[in-house]
């Protein structure tokens, strides 16, 4: 199942049930409308939970560094704490130039045989997927974020009833494990 489709298709049923609801004249009429609406908000909060926790595994990964790479000016950048991907870019083209050196050294003094060239005690394999990981969590933030809002949202529209049946569906998962 698509989650983000499934949960545009909850937040257009819930527009579109609530646009009914303005318009009906009679009370019984509103009520079914209110049911419908009612029913829906587990649908929606289940698919906002399950795309939260598909994005968990990214926000919970180890690094495979430190994170800390020497720049050009001599200081120390730490990675796993920038926010900018203009910044990441940059300091991996620093860190592909700098192993670029080394490997030219090595063949330009006719030594053949070389260990991994590591930048900072790292090979360049492991600083990029330490950089794309980071990139991933900067660019997921913002629909993270967005996410954990909603999820308030359609909680506050959740009664009792539909709490209890959401509390009994985690049960049997965690029960069928």
């Amino acid at each position: 199942m698509n989650l983000k489709y499934s949960i545009k298709e909850s937040i257009f049923n819930y527009k579109q049930t609530n646009q009914k609801t303005n318009k009906m004249a009679t009370k019984k009429q509103e009520t079914s409308t209110a049911l419908t609406v009612q029913s829906s908000v587990p649908d929606a909060l289940q698919a906002i939970n399950d795309r939260i926790a598909a994005m968990k595994h990214i926000q919970e990964c180890v690094y495979l560094t430190s994170g800390k790479i020497t720049t050009g000016s001599g200081g120390q950048k730490d990675i796993k704490e920038e926010k900018n991907v203009t910044e990441l870019v940059k300091a991996f083209s620093g860190i592909l130039f700098r192993a670029k050196a080394i490997e030219e050294a090595y063949d330009e003094l006719g030594i053949n045989s070389y260990p991994a060239v590591k930048v900072d005690g790292v090979t360049v394999d492991e600083w990029k997927i330490v950089i794309l990981l980071r990139i991933e969590i900067i660019n997921q933030k913002d629909t993270l974020d967005e996410l954990n809002s909603l999820k308030k949202e359609w909680e506050d529209l959740m009664d009792k009833e539909d709490k209890k049946a959401m509390l009994v569906k985690k049960m049997e998962k965690f029960a069928n494990g």
